[in-house]
């Protein structure tokens, strides 16, 4: 009983410790009768037993292999699960990465063109102030070419209106000379004057009619001339504006009365008057380059060029009318 007892509790038992209780009976057993009568039980228990084990160890290995294969199949679905969210995760990250390299190329490159953008209207402007300067600074030459120009024309057209008498009578005709009868007693008078004190040798007179008085100093040649000449009559003064304002060119055509002549012939000469202290003067000196080339032009003109053919037909008449002047004439020659 007590090893049937012993069997019902072994069986009891989990198949775990089955193992340990056999050990243990075994280790525990004295060499009784029992224990002769043991392994017939024990090996007709043990059969039983081995049947139950092997149909309960059947049945976890089937229970076994049935849960291993659902444990497998759950750990694969895991690992499947775990592999797409792997791969899910992975493509997410691929995806970010490429939004990420998406999002920096597009950056770049709106940072590009907006660097392009910003050079191109940098570019721009100043090229719009590099032509605006350049216009500028050619609408400053104009301005200075158009200035000096009508500074320039201003200029010529004040010199043409207060030197125009004076350029008609350099670059002019010289019929267009202003030639006239003067009437003005001041060149008159001092014409008159001036032959007066010729015809009397006066030297103090003749000293202040003229601008260098120092020429009168000898009166050699002057008294030599009054023993010849003894008289100026019906003294006519035609003038012209001389080079400079308030200046004469007078031409003083006469009639002249020679010792042991009895015709008056007519005779002509040049004075050139300038105004000093309010009065004009015979200038007897050294005329300037320009007035001498001046008085030049006035002479030929055609109105002075007329006076001297006046006198010099009169002469040649009285030359073939009048013996004694004819005489006297040829002395001179």
């Amino acid at each position: 009983m007590a090893t049937d007892d012993n069997r019902t509790s072994s069986r009891g038992r989990s198949n775990s410790d089955r193992g340990s209780d056999r050990s243990r009976t075994s280790s525990g057993r004295d060499g009784s009768s029992s224990r002769s009568r043991q392994p017939e039980r024990s090996a007709s228990g043990r059969s039983g037993q081995s049947g139950r084990s092997s149909s309960q160890a059947s049945s976890r290995s089937s229970s076994g292999r049935s849960n291993g294969s659902s444990v497998r199949r759950d750990g694969d679905s895991r690992g499947e699960r775990s592999r797409r969210q792997y791969d899910d995760r992975r493509g997410d990250n691929r995806s970010s990465a490429n939004r990420e390299r998406r999002y920096s190329s597009e950056r770049r490159r709106d940072d590009y063109d907006d660097r392009s953008g910003r050079d191109a209207v940098i570019r721009k402007r100043a090229e719009a102030e590099r032509r605006r300067i350049e216009k500028q600074k050619r609408t400053q030459k104009l301005a200075i070419i158009w200035s000096v120009f009508a500074a320039v024309v201003l200029i010529a057209v004040i010199l043409l209106v207060v030197n125009k008498d004076k350029l008609a009578k350099n670059f002019g005709s010289s019929s267009k000379i202003g030639f006239e009868k003067s009437e003005d007693p001041a060149i008159t008078g001092l014409v008159e004057d001036y032959f007066n004190a010729l015809k009397t040798c006066d030297q103090n007179t003749l000293k202040s009619l003229v601008t260098e008085p120092a020429s009168f100093d000898d009166m050699t040649v002057y008294e030599g001339r009054a023993e010849v000449i003894s008289d100026y009559t019906n003294i006519l003064c035609y003038t012209v504006d001389g080079y400079e304002k308030n200046e004469k060119i007078v031409y003083a055509v006469f009639n002249i009365k020679i010792n042991g002549v009895e015709s008056t012939p007519l005779d002509i000469m040049q004075f050139y008057l300038v105004e000093e202290t309010g009065k004009y003067k015979i200038n007897n000196g050294a005329l300037p380059n320009k007035t001498k080339n001046y008085v030049v032009k006035v002479d030929e003109s055609e109105s002075v060029q007329k006076l001297y053919t006046m006198v010099k037909e009169d002469n040649e008449s009285l030359l073939a009318s009048d013996p004694t002047f004819a005489e006297f004439y040829n002395k001179l020659q």
